[in-house]
């Protein structure tokens, strides 16, 4: 399992088309995967509240614009983000 979610990780950030954007998808995954409880974007060490904020509000519609898919898990079907 650790190995699909590490696949994962590298395949959603390979995704990005810019550093800005890899570095702001790390900071939120890093947010999740510490697991302290703090999820928000203001409790990020390396990037702004409002950074983050950009991000989740831009990115979602460019990737599906785009039509990017990826593959969760090893399974046999495609999710397009």
């Amino acid at each position: 399992m650790l190995a699909h979610a590490q696949n994962l990780v590298y395949t959603l950030t390979e995704l990005m088309p810019t550093q800005y954007q890899k570095d702001n998808l790390e900071a939120m995954l890093a947010l999740f995967l510490e697991a302290q409880g703090h999820p928000l974007p203001e409790h990020s060490q390396t990037k702004s509240p409002s950074a983050i904020s950009r991000f989740l509000n831009i990115n979602p519609r460019r990737l599906h614009q785009q039509g990017q898919q990826v593959y969760l898990f090893g399974l046999n079907f495609p999710v397009t983000v």
